[in-house]
């Protein structure tokens, strides 16, 4: 077992230093003239979206958990602009609440303007 551990820790750093294709291949593309050629283009493109794909979904993490907070209360307490369930103690391990802050008493309430109207 030890030969193996040593032999996994003498690579680890070659590893952290060895450079991924995909950012060789953005570095060393042609650009005659400082001009993209057709298939830089696509290429460009490609990682353009995976960028704004990658964007959205970290953009939209917040607005998930919200909602499936609002889900889960909905679920345990009810629905309604008049329910808004209180932790009577301080979180604990247990607590199912995003980024929960033991020293705070939390109180969720959520609103349907559309369907209550200005509230």
């Amino acid at each position: 077992m030890k030969p193996l551990l040593v032999a996994a820790m003498a690579l680890m750093p070659a590893a952290a230093l060895a450079e991924p294709a995909h950012w060789k291949q953005l570095r060393e593309m042609p650009f005659p003239e400082n001009y993209p050629t057709a298939d830089s283009v696509e290429v460009l493109y490609d990682e353009v979206l995976f960028h704004r794909a990658t964007q959205v979904v970290l953009w939209s993490l917040p607005a998930m958990t919200l909602w499936a907070m609002k889900k889960g209360s909905e679920a345990e307490f009810g629905a309604g602009a008049n329910v808004f369930p209180i932790w009577k103690d301080r979180l604990s391990a247990e607590t199912l609440v995003s980024t929960p802050n033991s020293d705070l008493v939390y109180g969720m309430g959520y609103l349907d303007l559309q369907q209550d109207g200005p509230t």
